[in-house]
């Protein structure tokens, strides 16, 4: 099984990859069809032979026959991707993650940690508006005092 992108560093592809499996499985549907089963199944064999690491490629063949791919719903498929992660970790003497931790690491951002933006109805930048009010009344102090200042004079 020839390697040919020896010499590309593991931790440079390997957290982004790891990163791209845990994000597809928290999007994996919640009651998957018998072709999205299919499909996802294939995504994640597949790798056992696209691994850009020979080594990995036979790790991840294995892992896969010690582990089978769990494809009932979004939660087992995550729950396996965690699972197969935290396999990986303990043969790099990495520590393990809870499946809780890792889905808050992917869980979107409620609403109160969302940032402001159009689509929350509140607007992008709440402090432009106080700010732009104390910019018009000091402006105006201003003027005032120097229309007055002027006229005494």
């Amino acid at each position: 099984m020839p390697n040919a992108l020896s010499g590309l560093d593991i931790r440079v592809w390997g957290p982004a990859l790891w990163k791209t499996l845990h994000t597809i499985s928290f999007t994996y549907p919640k009651q998957p069809s018998a072709e999205d089963k299919h499909w996802y199944r294939t995504f994640y064999e597949s790798l056992a032979h696209v691994l850009p690491c020979v080594k990995c490629r036979s790790h991840w063949a294995q892992l896969l026959r010690d582990f089978p791919i769990r494809l009932d719903s979004r939660q087992a498929l995550s729950e396996w991707v965690v699972e197969a992660h935290n396999q990986v970790n303990e043969r790099s003497k990495k520590p393990r993650k809870e499946y809780a931790e890792v889905l808050e690491e992917y869980r979107p951002p409620t609403q109160a940690q969302a940032p402001m933006t159009r689509s929350t109805g509140r607007p992008l930048y709440p402090w432009l508006m106080p700010l732009s009010v104390l910019i018009v009344l000091a402006l105006t102090i201003y003027i005032i005092v120097h229309l007055t200042s002027r006229s005494s004079s």
